[in-house]
Order: C-alpha cells, then structure tokens, then sequence
C-alpha cells in the first residue's frame, strides 16, 4: 500500500522550480495575485537553497512572514495534514504526532496510517480556525534528525514528505546524572547500554514503576512495570543505544517530586 503512495514521489520532489514550489504551498491563485512580490523577494534563488536542493524551512518562514501563509482562517475549516516517508523507521509514527502536538493540532482524527519496507504515512484530519504552523512543524522535524523535502497545500490537504533516514528522538542524553523535578508527563531519555543506569524517585514520591525501553532505531525492548511502590530501578542494558520512557503504572502524580537518573 505504501508502496503505490511513493511511487509518485519522484514527481512531487525532482524538477520542481523554487517558484512553483512556492505555488504548491500558497496556491496558484494567491501566487498570481502576489507574483511581483514573489519574484523579488525570490528573485536570489540561490539564497533559497541548501545542499543542492531547495531550503524549504527559509522558503516556508519567508512565506509566513509575508503573510502568504496566514495564522488563523477567517473561519473554521476542516483540513488535513499527511506526512509521508520513504524511510522505514519506528520512529516515524512518535516523531509524526509529537509534530501535531508541538503545532497545537488538537482534536484531530486519524483517517490512515500504515508502514512497510518502503516508507509510512500518516494522514489526519481536524477541523479549527487554527492553521498548523508549518514553521514550527518543520523546526520541530529539523531537532530531531528528519528532514522535510517538501511541502504543499492544495484542497485543504497540507502534505509533508520527510526524509527520516537519519531521524533520532531529541531526548536528553545521560552523560552521568540527570535530575527531573515535577514530572507531569512521561520522560524519555537517551542512554548507552553496557552500564548499571539507576532511576532514582525524590523522597515523598510513590513511584510504580514503569519503564519502556527502545533499541536506537525505535523498536520496542522491553517494559519494566512494577504494581508496589519503588524508591529506585537499577538496570543493566547491553551495549548499544537506548531510548527509555519513563511513567508510573497507575498516575503520574506519583512523580511529581521528581526523579534523579545516573551511571553507577
């Protein structure tokens, strides 16, 4: 199924001119009511590109601050948004929706999602005055290792196309120690196998551990779930890197004095 999706890839992402892609994104008809405009501003196309291929962060952020890209609809609207990938990653998915989360997309539904060996895709729908922010959606891709080749917008469709080939989980790195306070949400963080790790609650927490672990590519190892209440979780992870999010088995109110996390 995904398959069929990227075999029109090629069209969407080669041969495409800076100004018609700036089409694909605003529409035809506001890029011919702007098109003095746009020819000046875009008239360096080489400022507009990066490595050999369009810089669509610059292209997306210049749009935006013309106003071509507006904030809020007049009215509410109902539109999706559709990311797509030729990368075969776990990560995909987590990456796609955190992406949602950071352009305060709420309330949406999800109409597909599917992922083989050829790539994934996600496509949701919503309806809101609210436009997503493409801006902070590309950024948001951008910290954590993806990269957007392309986007448009045409029949209330925004689409994404993501290269995630070297797309890792922005979480903070345990050199030594780390120290959380207040948790209000579940934690993750990255680590190296090949140590003792130690996950410590502050004193007047009542942790019931839970502990999802993720090899480096976003496969699921294992989780460590605990019903009693722990002061403190030691694990042993062979060597390699790690992804581990960390919870509470009934409410995360339990945490929220904080937790410390360390190599012994």
């Amino acid at each position: 199924m995904v398959r069929v999706l990227l075999l029109f890839l090629p069209l969407l992402l080669f041969g495409v001119s800076l100004q018609e892609r700036v089409a694909s994104i605003i529409g035809e008809q506001k890029y011919e009511q702007n098109r003095l405009v746009i020819n000046t501003i875009f008239s360096n196309s080489s400022h507009f590109y990066k490595n050999g291929s369009i810089d669509m962060l610059k292209v997306v952020k210049t749009l935006q601050r013309l106003g071509l890209i507006p904030q809020k609809y007049t009215a509410p609207k109902q539109e999706s948004i559709e990311f797509v990938t030729y990368s075969h990653t776990p990560l995909f998915f987590k990456l796609a929706f955190d992406a949602l989360q950071e352009a305060t997309v709420f309330g949406y539904t999800i109409e597909k999602m599917a992922q083989d060996s050829d790539g994934g895709f996600v496509s949701v729908k919503y309806f809101s005055t609210l436009v997503p922010d493409p801006v902070k959606i590309m950024r948001f891709f951008e910290k954590n290792g993806a990269k957007v080749l392309t986007l448009s917008h045409s029949n209330n469709r925004w689409l994404y196309i993501i290269d995630f080939s070297n797309a890792f989980l922005a979480a903070p790195k345990l050199q030594s120690k780390l120290h959380f306070s207040n948790i209000r949400s579940p934690v993750w963080i990255a680590v190296e196998g090949g140590r003792k790790i130690v996950f410590r609650a502050a004193r007047g927490a009542h942790w019931h551990p839970k502990l999802y672990i993720f090899d480096e590519r976003f496969e699921p190892i294992e989780v460590v779930r605990k019903t009693n209440q722990l002061r403190q979780v030691v694990l042993q992870l062979p060597k390699g890197r790690y992804y581990i999010k960390i919870a509470d088995t009934f409410a995360l109110n339990n945490l929220q004095y904080g937790m410390d996390v360390f190599v012994q």
